[in-house]
């Protein structure tokens, strides 16, 4: 479906006009295009499978570290030719991959065919962001912490820098250079500029959280 332009979240919500039993629907588009319906969405394992080998991977896709996609050396159904690209964006942002009736990430799948080895309970974080970017050059191993740093500006930030906030009643200084450790927010200082408010919060990033900090 993700080759069709369909995320899961669309193909949720459709499946409920059909049943969830791979019926046809009068006036679907889907149906008109002739995509079988699934009878049901796999779900993203909670804790990641153990991966297998390098070896049985390499002989299953071709991955591309340049661009982060995958390919099919073999063909797993009938509807699933060999050299076609493998894989669906989840509602979550990942690239995921059925295999022999088991889901995988695609950049788990990506850290083990190039560099050989089974991230196991560590996180391989996309230093991006970019939860389908899986390009090797942006995939990293992480704790489950480090990767909780490496997190996006809030919507809502008017400065558009993460750590850095505007309180326009504060006409002096306004911009507030601000933190969270353990939960509870810190301010590391005002200031009447932004770029001095950026400095100390990203400054404040290097220092606590090194390669994974996020500005």
């Amino acid at each position: 479906f993700w080759r069709l332009g369909i995320r899961t979240t669309s193909l949720s919500r459709f499946m409920g006009r059909h049943g969830g039993t791979g019926t046809v629907a009068k006036g679907c588009r889907l149906c008109n295009m002739g995509v079988a319906w699934p009878k049901a969405l796999p779900s993203m394992p909670k804790k990641p499978h153990p991966l297998p080998s390098r070896e049985e991977l390499d002989s299953v896709w071709r991955y591309e570290p340049h661009t982060g996609e995958f390919f099919w050396k073999i063909s797993p159904s009938y509807r699933i030719k060999a050299g076609s690209m493998a894989g669906a964006i989840t509602s979550y942002g990942y690239v995921a991959i059925t295999y022999n009736g088991t889901l995988y990430k695609a950049h788990r799948l990506a850290w083990r065919i190039f560099h050989g080895e089974d991230p196991g309970t560590q996180e391989v974080d996309h230093i991006n962001r970019i939860r389908s970017d899986n390009r090797i050059k942006n995939l990293r191993l992480a704790t489950r912490q480090q990767q909780s740093f490496n997190t996006k500006t809030r919507t809502d930030n008017k400065t558009g820098r993460k750590g850095v906030e505007f309180r326009a009643k504060y006409l002096e200084k306004p911009y507030y250079a601000i933190a969270t450790e353990k939960g509870k927010k810190i301010i590391l200082g005002t200031f009447s500029s932004f770029e001095e408010a950026l400095v100390v919060r990203e400054e404040y990033e290097q220092r606590k959280h090194g390669e994974f900090g996020s500005f």
